[in-house]
């Protein structure tokens, strides 16, 4: 059962979607942790500013309540400064303070609850003021050892301690889950950033393996459409292009070009007798052997069942060419290539004195191959046009 493959396009659509749907997620999960965690620093903040508020009524307090003793013990005006800035100060911050407070119930109940204590204080505080101020420090001292203040800076000062005990407390936990969100929001981010580079990885290598699979295939379909299948030598086709190309160098250049048209004789009874398989084998023995002959320069085609081609760039004389032709013909003489006998008609023609364009420089080289087999085959001839004498095997 052969694998199912789908296109580059169902591919990439399919990559873009599965990552699509993953950044979506981890963005998702990344903004409501995000969310948490604004939110959750809000929180803070409020709880943070709400301690601070409830710290600055209690200041102001302290602050009022220690003016007023050092009056009390000196009699300065002094003291009185502080006091009365104090005083003045107190209204705003416990109004700030359960501003704040409106949005945290405890800590406005609290503050509410201050409300008698705080007003006691006051007046105790200025009451004293006063009574310094026109019976002098015996009699305000008998005031301010009296248990009316001294009560209600008490109940202040516990109701303080326990209101920024729980602001702490909260606000502390509030740290760690703001700390808790910070990193899974980051984790998150880090998440959707290796997701996305994982899914651009994965579609760079399905593109990249696309492409060198279509780039193989191109190259496997010229590869066969240029060369032969059984042989792996090149075919007519190509040879016919490249002898097009190398005439129009030769012909820039000045210089000459050989081809040997080479025919296999006896190959029809090597069929005949032993098979198609059999003639295969041969003829790709017979292709290794020629190929191992010929020169780097050379190019070596199959063209036909049992014709090959063999270019010579820069073929001065006939005489080099002979020889490679005598070398091929002694190497299809190894009765080890074959139990049948076989040999080979070759026929040589020169450019440009036999012709000056592929089609009549291959007609020119058959024609020699053809002369070989009239003269009795396995022999080389050279075109007649060149006017050299044949070389008889």
């Amino acid at each position: 059962m052969t694998a199912r493959t789908f296109p580059l396009e169902a591919k990439l659509i399919v990559a873009f979607v599965a990552g699509a749907l993953g950044l979506v997620v981890a963005l998702g999960f990344a903004t409501r942790e995000g969310r948490a965690f604004l939110d959750v620093g809000r929180q803070s903040t409020q709880l943070r500013d709400l301690d601070f508020a409830v710290t600055s009524v209690y200041l102001a307090l302290r602050t009022a309540e220690s003016g007023q003793r050092g009056y009390l013990v000196s009699g300065s005006d002094t003291y009185l400064v502080p006091y009365r800035l104090a005083i003045a100060d107190v209204g705003k911050r416990i109004a700030e303070a359960k501003a704040l407070a409106a949005g945290d119930p405890p800590t406005a109940k609290a503050l509410a609850e201050l409300d008698a204590p705080i007003g006691a204080l006051l007046s105790s505080l200025a009451g004293n003021v006063e009574l310094r101020r026109q019976q002098g420090f015996e009699a305000a001292q008998q005031m301010a050892l009296s248990d009316r203040g001294i009560a209600a800076m008490r109940t202040i000062r516990v109701a303080w301690e326990a209101m920024h005990a729980d602001l702490s407390r909260r606000a502390e936990a509030a740290r760690a889950q703001l700390q808790s969100h910070y990193e899974g929001t980051i984790r998150l981010l880090a998440l959707g950033v290796l997701l996305g580079a994982i899914l651009l990885v994965i579609l760079y290598a399905a593109i990249a393996r696309e492409l060198r699979e279509r780039r193989h295939l191109v190259e496997r379909i010229r590869r066969e459409a240029d060369h032969d299948d059984l042989t792996q030598l090149p075919n007519r086709r190509f040879f016919t292009q490249w002898l097009g190309y190398a005439l129009a160098q030769a012909r820039r250049e000045g210089r000459t070009l050989g081809l040997l048209s080479i025919d296999i004789d006896g190959f029809k009874a090597v069929n005949d007798s032993a098979g198609h398989e059999a003639g295969d084998a041969l003829l790709t023995k017979i292709a290794l052997r020629f190929a191992g002959l010929k020169r780097d320069s050379d190019v070596l085609a199959r063209i036909g069942g049992d014709e090959f081609v063999l270019g010579a760039v820069g073929a001065e004389d006939g005489r080099d060419l002979a020889r490679l032709a005598e070398r091929l013909l002694d190497s299809l003489a190894d009765r080890s290539l074959s139990s049948v006998p076989i040999g080979a008609s070759i026929g040589i023609a020169f450019f440009p004195d036999d012709a000056s364009d592929p089609p009549g420089l291959l007609a020119s080289a058959d024609a020699a191959m053809y002369a070989a087999k009239r003269a009795g085959k396995n022999r080389v001839m050279f075109s007649a046009v060149a006017g050299i004498p044949e070389t008889a095997s």
